[in-house]
C-alpha cells in the first residue's frame, strides 16, 4: 500500500518540528526543510497555517537528514529525535499514553511494557490512522509492526531506515520499565517489506 498521501495530524507534526529545532537549532531545521523542499511549511518555528504534511513529506525530511549529515550521524540524530518525540507525545497525548501508564505501577516491568505497547497500538490508530500490531515471541522478545510508516514513506533503500521509530521505542521501553532495551528494525517498508517490524529485547 502506498501511504505517501496519508495526512498527519497538525499536533503530531508540531511535535516533530519542535524536536528537530531542539536537536539541530533553527538554522539546522531550516537546512533540512529546504533540502526536502518544505521550507514553506515552517513559520515562526511552528507548522505554517494551512499546511497539512503527509507521510511522504516526513519520508522526504528523513531522507534529507541522511543526505545532509550522512547515514551514521543521521542515524544517531534520528534516534535521539525519536526519544525526544516519545517524551513530547506523552505530554501532548496524556489520554492515549500518559494516563495509561498510571495503571501500570503495580505490574512487573515486563507486563508494564507489554500493556503500554498495546496502548500505543490503539493510540497510533486514533491519532495518526496508522495500523500497528504488537506480538510477543516465545523467547520473550517483542515485535512491534506498523503497516503504514511516515518515516520511510516514499523511500526505497537497501537498509533499515526508520531510526526515529527505533529511538521512540527504546525510550518508551526505558520509561515504563526503568531498564534499557534494544530495538532493531528487522523489516522495513522502504526495503519492500509489507511492514516496518521492530524487534525489542532487553539489553
Amino acid at each position: 500500500m502506498d501511504d505517501r498521501h496519508l495526512v498527519l495530524p497538525p499536533e503530531a507534526v508540531d511535535v516533530a518540528i519542535q524536536t528537530v529545532r531542539e536537536l539541530l537549532g533553527e538554522s539546522g531545521a531550516s537546512i533540512i526543510l529546504q533540502r526536502a523542499n518544505m521550507l514553506d511549511y515552517l513559520k515562526d518555528g511552528r507548522l505554517a497555517p494551512g499546511k497539512r504534511p503527509t507521510f511522504g513529506d516526513v519520508g522526504r525530511v528523513t531522507q534529507a537528514m541522511i543526505d545532509v549529515y550522512g547515514p551514521k550521524s543521521a542515524s544517531a540524530t534520528l534516534k535521539r529525535a525519536g526519544r525526544v518525540q516519545f517524551t513530547k507525545w506523552r505530554e501532548n497525548y496524556p489520554l492515549a499514553i500518559g494516563l495509561a501508564s498510571t495503571a501500570l505501577k503495580s505490574l512487573p516491568a515486563d507486563l508494564r511494557l507489554k500493556t503500554l505497547l498495546k496502548a500505543v497500538t490503539m493510540a497510533a490508530k486514533q491519532i495518526a490512522q496508522v495500523d500497528t500490531e504488537f506480538i510477543e515471541k516465545p523467547d520473550g522478545t517483542l515485535l512491534f509492526k506498523t503497516y503504514q510508516c511516515p518515516y520511510c514513506s516514499g523511500v526505497h533503500t537497501s537498509s533499515a531506515f526508520c531510526h526515529t521509530a527505533i529511538g521512540a521505542l527504546d525510550e518508551l521501553a526505558f520509561w515504563v520499565t526503568n531498564q534499557a532495551w534494544q530495538t532493531e528494525e528487522i523489516e522495513c517498508r522502504a526495503q519492500g517489506a509489507e511492514t516496518c517490524t521492530f524487534l525489542m529485547k532487553m539489553s
